[in-house]
């Protein structure tokens, strides 16, 4: 699965930051910081189209409060890898003390599903909820 999830994310990186034949600049001052923190100084050469996108990830991410149940099978958001491709030096969010500032974009999170997708923050009553594309 998590090979899966790393082609994907690979593939879909790979696709929206070589076919943008429109290259402009980028302002860093009116991009999300979510979307700075996790491309770092590759900002300015975020295509408008990939910047739309990028906001439309996060658009559809969301954290909810919900008590762990019983059995439940939720993969934790440590099971994610971290997009390091732009950051390397990317860390984790802070799941314990801040886990309703978590930024979906730093983990190779498959963006281009078709179903809603859960993950548990690690020691929390939180889940990233993103929604899926259908």
């Amino acid at each position: 699965m998590r090979k899966l999830v790393n082609f994907f994310a690979s593939v879909l990186l790979c696709s929206l930051f070589i076919s943008g034949s429109e290259v402009a600049a980028q302002s860093t001052e009116n991009v999300n910081p979510s979307i700075t923190e996790a491309y770092g100084s590759y900002v300015p050469n975020i295509t408008p189209k990939q910047m739309i996108w990028l906001n439309s990830q996060l658009s559809r991410s969301e954290v909810k409060k919900s008590a762990p149940q019983a059995g439940e099978q939720l993969p934790l958001l440590s099971s994610v890898p971290l997009m390091q491709k732009f950051v390397p030096g990317l860390q984790r969010d802070d799941f314990t003390h801040q886990p309703l500032k978590i930024n979906p974009l730093k983990y190779m999170i498959n963006f281009m599903l078709d179903d809603d997708q859960t993950f548990r923050i690690d020691g929390t009553d939180y889940v990233l909820f993103v929604k899926g594309l259908k």
